[in-house]
C-alpha cells in the first residue's frame, strides 16, 4: 500500500544518503559533511551551553610509509587507523576523513580537558596496534604507525567551526614540529614567549 512505499523510499533514501556522505576508502564521514554537521553543532552548543571539542589528527611520515611498502598497503593502514579511531568514540561523535591521512573527530558534549584525554587514547591505540603492510620490497612483520593530533574547544578557541578547526589544526602542526606521535591542546598566541613555552609544555601529553 502507499503507506508501505513510502516507508521503504524513505528507507532507502536515507541509506543513499548515508553512502554519499562516507568516505568510500575508510567508511568515515566526508569532509563536506563533517563541515556541515559541525555549523550544526557549534550553533546547537551556543544555544545549549554544553561543551564542545574537535581533534585533527594526521599520520605521522605517512608519505614515506606509502614509499616503503606501496600505496595499497597504504590503503589499508588508513582503513586500519580509521577503523581504531572510530572504535574509541561514541555513538553521537563524529568521524571524518579530511583529506589524504587526516582524520577528525567531533565530540559534543565534551570539554577541551576531556577531550585531549580521549585524542591521547586513540594516539596509543594506533602506537599499539601490529599494523601489518604485507612484503614491500621483501620485508615482512608488523609495523608501527603513530599520529599526531591537535585538539581545540568551542568558544575558548574559537566560535566558529572554521575557528575551531584552525586552531585544531595549529595545535597539530605544533605537535609536528615539536616531534610528532603526541596530541597538543591549542593555546592561544597572544601569551608572550616565556608564557607560550609555559603552557604549550603543560598542554602536551
Amino acid at each position: 500500500d502507499l503507506g508501505s512505499l513510502a516507508l521503504v523510499n524513505n528507507d532507502m533514501f536515507t541509506r543513499l544518503e548515508s553512502v554519499a556522505n562516507a568516505d568510500s576508502l575508510t567508511n568515515l564521514s566526508t569532509k563536506r559533511f563533517l563541515n556541515l554537521k559541525l555549523g550544526q553543532l557549534t550553533h546547537h552548543a551556543e544555544q545549549t551551553h554544553k561543551p564542545l571539542s574537535v581533534i585533527i589528527f594526521d599520520i605521522d611520515h605517512f608519505k614515506r610509509f606509502n614509499d616503503t611498502y606501496g600505496h595499497l598497503a597504504g590503503d589499508e593502514i588508513l582503513k586500519a587507523v580509521a577503523k581504531l579511531l572510530k572504535s574509541q568514540l561514541r555513538h553521537d561523535d563524529i568521524a571524518a576523513r579530511y583529506g589524504g591521512e587526516e582524520f577528525v573527530a567531533v565530540l559534543p558534549s565534551t570539554t577541551k580537558e576531556d577531550a585531549v584525554r580521549i585524542a591521547e587514547k586513540i594516539r596509543v591505540a594506533i602506537e599499539q596496534h601490529p599494523f601489518l603492510p604485507g612484503q614491500g620490497e621483501g620485508k615482512t612483520g608488523p609495523v608501527t604507525v603513530t599520529v599526531s593530533g591537535g585538539v581545540a574547544g568551542h568558544l575558548i578557541d574559537g566560535a566558529s567551526s572554521n575557528e575551531i578547526l584552525g586552531a585544531a589544526d595549529q595545535a597539530l602542526y605544533l605537535a609536528k614540529e615539536k616531534g610528532r606521535n603526541q596530541i597538543v591542546a591549542f593555546k592561544s598566541r597572544y601569551l608572550s614567549d616565556d608564557e607560550d613555552e609555559d603552557e604549550v609544555a603543560a598542554v602536551t601529553v
